[in-house]
């Protein structure tokens, strides 16, 4: 449940883990409008965007619309530059095979890619311009 209603584009991540800051690396250097803003689920801003983030791997939050799981990744590739854009269209598959797919590898992601105590990447909390 997202706390107050945000503007904006947040990706919610868990800081703690290596795929999610793969990611988010991934994403960062492919978000060359900076349109996306970066949190870690763990820190200040994330909570207070978040009221519920145990066990969260990512959510993305559409101007106060909170995405997980599946939906929030294919919506995090619907902005980032072409030609990773174009990953956005896998959403046409049922969300339940999605899900499973995206759950399998949430809960597998620290045995396959292990977990770091402080997250390594800064959040990219930029001032909306316009």
């Amino acid at each position: 449940m997202i706390t107050p209603p945000m503007a904006g584009l947040y990706v919610l991540f868990d800081g703690n883990c290596n795929l999610c800051d793969g990611f988010v690396s991934f994403a960062m250097r492919r978000d060359r409008a900076e349109r996306l803003s970066f949190v870690p689920l763990q820190s200040a801003e994330g909570i207070a965007l978040l009221n519920e983030p145990e066990g969260q791997s990512m959510a993305f939050v559409e101007n106060g619309q909170v995405w997980r799981a599946s939906d929030a990744a294919l919506r995090v590739f619907g902005y980032l530059d072409w030609p990773w854009s174009w990953l956005a269209w896998l959403r046409v598959f049922p969300r339940g095979l999605r899900d499973l797919v995206y759950g399998i590898v949430a809960r597998l992601r620290y045995r396959l890619f292990g977990a770091r105590a402080v997250c390594e990447i800064t959040p990219r909390s930029r001032a909306r311009r316009g």
